[in-house]
């Protein structure tokens, strides 16, 4: 009964070590899948941080009182019309469909990292029972 217990852990932990779906669907590493997404979000970033610092003179060094209720109700159409034509644009840089495969990557690894330790935790645990067995050899493999 341990012995298949063991190996059920061998066997899952290790069955998520295959390949993932990339942005475009495509079958890739996992860490492939990560450095191409992360590439994405960085060249996002970069034209984020450019976006504003083109909107430099609306955002940066504001004064909070330039953004209070009373600045608020004082706000004309073209001022909304500005603010929404520049809030759009910077939403449009950020938010972006292809963006949205990082946490189901993270979510990926993560799980890999734990199954891992599942197994070299049942290995351990196997050494530790039987300390007359060798398990240098054995491949953890399905």
């Amino acid at each position: 009964m341990k012995s298949q217990t063991y190996e059920y852990y061998f066997v899952s932990g290790l069955g998520t070590h295959g390949l993932t779906a990339d942005s475009s669907g495509t079958l890739i590493s996992l860490h492939v899948a990560m450095k191409n997404e992360l590439q994405r979000h960085v060249e996002v970033y970069k034209q984020a941080l450019h976006k504003l610092e083109e909107l430099s003179s609306v955002t940066v060094n504001q004064d909070p009182a330039s953004s209070s209720h009373q600045r608020l109700l004082a706000l004309s159409h073209a001022d909304v019309e500005r603010r929404l034509i520049d809030n759009k644009s910077l939403l449009t840089i950020v938010d972006k469909p292809a963006l949205r495969q990082l946490p189901t990557l993270v979510s990926s690894l993560s799980a890999r990292v734990e199954s891992d330790k599942a197994v070299l935790a049942c290995v351990g645990q196997i050494k530790r029972s039987d300390p007359t067995l060798d398990l240098s050899d054995t491949r953890l493999v399905v």
